[in-house]
């Protein structure tokens, strides 16, 4: 009864156009009954609505799973036939809305094939779909025509094939967890962490950016309305040039599999005991795993935190996608996959895991990808498939797909690249680290520390002979490869805030800001940019191409 009243909630929402207050009725109703195809299919037309197309397509999905789980039941039931047109329909609505028109047109046309013989599709849906569905092959056709035109010009930037858009602000308006993590008693947590891995010298803040009416970063001395807090790291005293402020070992860590490396410390590792630059492959004891480790050690770490929920798993799909450069998005995709075993193993959602909770989210920026988010067609897949490698239920709310979407916002602007097979920047790292407490620290173009790794094969600080020896000293002390440690580089004031700079400094202004738009989604005002001439201005993006010849 109590999900019935939650149902006609949402159905009265919908009629009020409240879609948000829609989304939560018919959510408390899926916690109750997470089964129910029209729940699911309504949940859909509340997040077209609303305007998260992209959640809308993975709830049709969850619907229609729902409405055909049973051949002879829908082959009998006019009703569920009904809910299974709707359901498919609304499947080509969000493709369309996502800017993917190619592939709204073929989901308007496989519609009326699939169900040619169904005697409930009236002749005027008939209609509507066939005439929607040449509608977008059309649109697509003559856009792929122009939009090449004029990208052979250099006048636009094309996006992978299958790209659509989304708009991202941090986090979903039902997600309240952004406001949470600067609780008190959460912050008091964190300190405890940070006294020990900083020797007492930092503390964790709020720190105050603020944004003017174009969204860009600027000073305390440009206040206006628009004050929102984060969190960053200030010195709890005078510093000296040259202090170890901060030492930390990653939380998580994942590598494409491209090399053979340790799944737990992504440590490169040799076949046999005749090459001493590496450790020795240690395999995981179940026969079945393919994964391999430095040591016990590890190996042990690692089924702790994850690898209990992994081990023996098939994940070669997963692999193949990381292996993708598909906008930075690949790796991400890896480190969702652990955070949703951990989240398993703890019984909790993702969303909810300590040592990440806490952590700034990506959103999206009007000045880079044209105030959008990137959506692939192809990451719904990624989701899936991580539901089917850790056996968890495609109709568990804890793991739904907007915690997926808010996991890969969460990671990408935090995790950090690990050492380089090619020094090209432009090829996608094979490796990446996520830290709970490093991520906290602010980008400055002008910053008053450095960072380097334990063990990392990175070129940055390889030529200076103070680095050589910590990396021998460390490495003596069987330390995890990509330990973090953060060194002062000038004199810093008790009270002052602790940056490091996100991009190569040595980079132009157009180039820096240009990548922390591109990856981290804000604008750089620090007193360095301000003084440099040059801003960074992106083309317009073309996000519609689905290339017809590549399938």
């Amino acid at each position: 009864m109590q999900n019935k009243d939650h149902r006609t909630k949402g159905n009265e929402a919908i009629k009020q156009n409240n879609y948000l207050k829609a989304w939560k009725e018919y959510t408390r109703a899926l916690i109750k009954d997470s089964r129910n195809p029209i729940l699911w299919c309504n949940r859909s037309l509340a997040c077209l609505k609303g305007g998260w197309p992209e959640l809308a397509l993975v709830d049709t999905v969850k619907a229609e799973e729902l409405c055909i789980s049973d051949v002879n039941k829908l082959n009998n039931d006019v009703e569920l036939q009904k809910l299974l047109f709707k359901s498919r329909y609304r499947y080509a609505e969000a493709m369309a809305a996502l800017g993917i028109p190619i592939l709204a047109g073929r989901a308007y046309h496989l519609l009326l094939k699939e169900f040619e013989f169904y005697s409930i599709v009236s002749d005027s849906d008939r209609k509507l779909c066939n005439v929607k569905g040449d509608i977008y092959l059309q649109l697509a056709n003559v856009q792929r025509s122009v939009l090449r035109e004029q990208a052979n010009e250099d006048k636009i930037i094309i996006t992978n094939e299958g790209s659509g858009w989304y708009k991202f602000k941090g986090n979903y308006p039902w997600d309240c967890r952004l406001h949470n993590r600067l609780s008190r008693e959460f912050l008091e947590k964190m300190q405890k962490s940070l006294n020990f891995a900083s020797q007492n010298k930092l503390e964790i803040k709020e720190v105050s950016f603020y944004e003017d009416n174009n969204n860009n970063y600027i000073d305390q001395s440009q206040i206006n309305n628009n004050k929102f807090k984060e969190l960053g790291i200030v010195a709890k005293q005078d510093i000296s040039d040259g202090e170890f402020l901060l030492e930390e070992d990653p939380f998580i860590t994942v590598h494409n599999h491209d090399q053979l490396r340790c799944d737990f410390c992504f440590h490169k590792l040799t076949e046999s005991s005749n090459d001493s630059k590496y450790p020795v492959k240690f395999p995981c004891l179940n026969s079945e795993c393919k994964e391999f480790f430095c040591d016990s050690k590890c190996y042990n770490s690692a089924m702790n935190l994850y690898h209990q929920q992994l081990c023996g798993k098939n994940i070669d799909n997963l692999i193949k996608y990381a292996q993708n450069d598909l906008d930075g998005i690949n790796l991400l995709v890896l480190f969702a996959l652990k955070l949703f075993a951990i989240a398993k193993n703890r019984n909790i959602c993702p969303l909810d895991i300590d040592e990440i909770k806490h952590l700034s989210r990506n959103s999206t920026h009007p000045r880079i990808y044209n105030d959008h988010n990137i959506f692939g067609s192809d990451i719904e897949f990624a989701y899936t498939e991580i539901l089917k490698v850790l056996n968890i239920s495609l109709f568990d709310l804890r793991y739904d797909f907007w915690v997926f979407i808010t996991i890969l916002a969460l990671v990408e602007p935090n995790a950090f690249e690990g050492p380089p097979k090619h020094e090209d920047p432009e090829i996608s790292p094979e490796t990446a680290a996520l830290f709970s407490l490093s991520s906290l620290l602010n980008h400055n173009c002008d910053p008053n520390t450095f960072h380097f790794e334990a063990l990392s094969e990175s070129y940055i600080f390889d030529d200076q002979h103070t680095m050589k020896f910590w990396r021998m000293v460390y490495k003596e002390k069987g330390s995890h490869s990509f330990r973090m440690f953060v060194i002062s580089n000038k004199a810093i004031k008790k009270g002052e805030e602790i940056f490091f700079s996100y991009v190569d400094e040595n980079q132009s202004k157009f180039r820096r800001q240009g990548n922390l738009l591109i990856t981290f989604r804000f604008e750089c005002n620090c007193n360095r940019c301000k003084v440099e001439i040059g801003k960074y201005v992106q083309k317009p993006v073309a996000w519609n191409l689905y290339y017809l010849e590549n399938e």
